[in-house]
């Protein structure tokens, strides 16, 4: 099992909007190899900053351009 963490900073005036249109992304996500579960957490002491949590099932599943 491998986990993507990523940090995304989100200008304040577009929170709303990235929460929606992540919203309408995570389907994708969600339908690509090896693809374990994943979680986008708001920050409390900076909100601005999300953590986006992804599971995979191998590093090829995870890495880009990765022979199938």
């Amino acid at each position: 099992m491998i986990y993507e963490i990523a940090l995304l900073p989100v200008r304040k005036e577009l929170i709303e909007q990235f929460r929606r249109a992540f919203t309408e992304v995570a389907p994708l996500l969600s339908r690509a190899k090896g693809y374990g579960g994943h979680m986008l957490a708001q920050g409390i002491e900076t909100p601005e900053l999300f953590n986006l949590i992804v599971r995979w099932q191998s590093l090829e599943d995870h890495t880009p351009g990765s022979p199938a």
